[in-house]
């Protein structure tokens, strides 16, 4: 077949060839999924560490979550390539953040170095490290990673194959989270990095994307070893408002804002503050069953305040642990997870238990049945299944179509 009759063809997990010429490709991807979600069984009401009642807005409804298109491939040279997306986020309809657009421009010049430039995930942990959306949990991440993570920003990265098996990826970017951030908000100083190192012992591969979930069915013993380190001094304009699209909030562990205008109830307020994190990685798949689970530090301090602000710094830990099977073999995916974070403003956790259908044992197109525990959640959102301070069961199910 020439390559010019591979315009319009369907490629497995990559998408819509759109152009196939010696100069060019350019292909088009597609995520999209229709969800019904009900918190009906949480509490009404939370209280936070510091003594104050927070209601609870309940959901139960069915929307479009997300639509993502995403148009990738490369010009003149393969070394040379680009990933251009528009995403939506529908449960934030009327927000500013209900719309984005990004993507980045890459340049190959080894295995061991491509450069990027764009607004690209911060590899604050392993699901900001290009594994999305090949998660268990489908669009929603365990709690303790929701909690720790960074998100999308602009910047500039490098990352590389050291030896087989062994890659690294280093990000310099403008802040934690850029979407829902004007460029006048940010302050001058180009002082966030992230780094992630992982190491794959056994095989060389944790399956596409190095997703979590053993869809792809090892026959040998798959391993991952992962490390990442984070920092950022964030400011209280440089963040993110609550209900941006996908971002990425300091919090305490009881779900207060740090840079919320009276977080401590003394009437002062932090505007500036420097922000580490580290987390470690471990996972092991095998014909269709995984078990995966991550750690997590963070300290944040040097807090710039207005007012008296009673602490000086915040340190908190957590953890993530994911145990997932296929009972039918590209048919049925079953899973459990469990998360806790400990800190001085509360101890949260959270478990759940879901399963994945694909009625055409392919990835493209599948279901999902989830119920989700939580205890006092110190992460939530339009765009999660879980607001701030849930206490209760939450049920969803997900219709999702990707590829």
């Amino acid at each position: 077949m020439k390559r010019q009759e591979l315009a319009g063809t369907f490629k497995r997990d990559t998408g819509w060839v759109l152009v196939d010429e010696p100069i060019a490709t350019e292909y088009l991807g597609l995520m999209t999924y229709a969800r019904y979600l009900n918190q009906n069984a949480v509490d009404s009401t939370y209280t936070d560490s510091f003594g104050r009642v927070i209601p609870v807005e309940k959901r139960n409804e069915v929307q479009l979550y997300k639509v993502s298109l995403q148009f990738k491939g490369w010009l003149f040279t393969p070394r040379f390539s680009h990933l251009i997306f528009v995403w939506t986020n529908n449960a934030n309809q009327g927000e500013g953040g209900q719309v984005a657009i990004a993507g980045f421009l890459r340049y190959k010049f080894a295995n061991w170095l491509s450069v990027s430039a764009g607004i690209m995930p911060l590899p604050t942990t392993r699901s900001t490290n290009y594994s999305f959306p090949k998660w268990l949990r489908h669009d929603n991440r365990v709690m303790a990673d929701e909690f720790y993570r960074g998100s999308y920003t602009s910047g500039i990265d490098a990352f590389g194959q050291i030896a087989k098996g062994l890659n690294y990826r280093v990000m310099v970017g403008n802040n934690l989270s850029t979407l829902g951030v004007s460029s006048k908000e940010l302050d001058n100083k180009f002082n966030t990095v992230s780094g992630a190192l992982w190491w794959m012992p056994t095989t060389g591969e944790f399956g596409l994307a190095d997703g979590f979930g053993d869809y792809d069915y090892h026959q040998k013993v798959a391993t991952y070893i992962g490390l990442n380190v984070s920092r950022s001094t964030e400011t209280a304009q440089g963040q993110p408002k609550e209900d941006d699209f996908e971002n990425s909030q300091i919090r305490l562990t009881d779900g207060t804002l740090l840079f919320s205008p009276d977080p401590f109830g003394t009437g002062g307020k932090i505007e500036r503050a420097k922000w580490a994190m580290a987390s470690i990685d471990l996972g092991v798949k095998y014909k269709g069953m995984s078990l995966e689970g991550q750690w997590y530090w963070r300290r944040v301090n040097h807090f710039q305040t207005i007012g008296f602000v009673p602490i000086d710094h915040v340190k908190d830990n957590g953890f993530a642990l994911q145990l997932s099977a296929m009972p039918i073999k590209d048919l049925v995916q079953t899973y459990v997870t469990a998360s806790k974070i400990w800190g001085a403003n509360g101890n949260p956790t959270e478990f759940a238990a879901g399963v994945n259908v694909y009625p055409f044992r392919r990835r493209e197109m599948h279901v999902n049945l989830e119920a989700i525990r939580t205890d006092r959640s110190p992460v939530g959102g339009f765009h999660m299944p879980v607001a701030v301070g849930d206490k209760g069961w939450v049920f969803l199910s997900d219709w999702v179509l990707m590829f």
